[in-house]
């Protein structure tokens, strides 16, 4: 998954998708990693999707933290900076894992829309020192 990742190509990023699913954590958790880390388009959607579709805990506290981690600065994901994109990631936020909505601040303030603000706001308050810091 890692030499996936670094080679970057649609190609790879395609095997990369079509393994999400794949048996083993440790895996998953590089998958998720590399597609994070070659932040095309269609490796965001996959990551921002799977959000709303995997179940595994672990699974998602690795996908909260590879969107944190995607350069969202690139032009060619100025589209993720849409209102729809940004309430989705939002409506994740009453998760009650600290480090998921902790990854989910993190990558709200990068995607940098105005939408997120006041959601952002809310979490100067959570429970967790982690999540307020972030």
């Amino acid at each position: 998954a890692v030499a996936l990742g670094e080679i970057g190509n649609f190609q790879a990023v395609k095997v990369l998708i079509a393994s999400l699913n794949h048996p083993d954590t440790d895996v998953r958790r590089e998958i998720t990693t590399s597609l994070a880390s070659v932040s095309t388009p269609e490796a965001v959607e996959t990551l921002i999707n799977a959000l709303e579709y995997v179940t595994n805990h672990e699974d998602r506290r690795w996908i909260a933290a590879s969107l944190g981690k995607i350069r969202w600065a690139t032009k060619d994901l100025k589209d993720y900076r849409n209102t729809q994109v940004v309430q989705s990631l939002i409506n994740t936020l009453n998760n009650s894992d600290s480090y998921f909505r902790r990854w989910i601040a993190v990558t709200l303030g990068k995607i940098r829309h105005p939408h997120a603000i006041e959601a952002l706001a809310s979490l100067l308050f959570d429970e967790d020192t982690n999540v307020r810091k972030h």
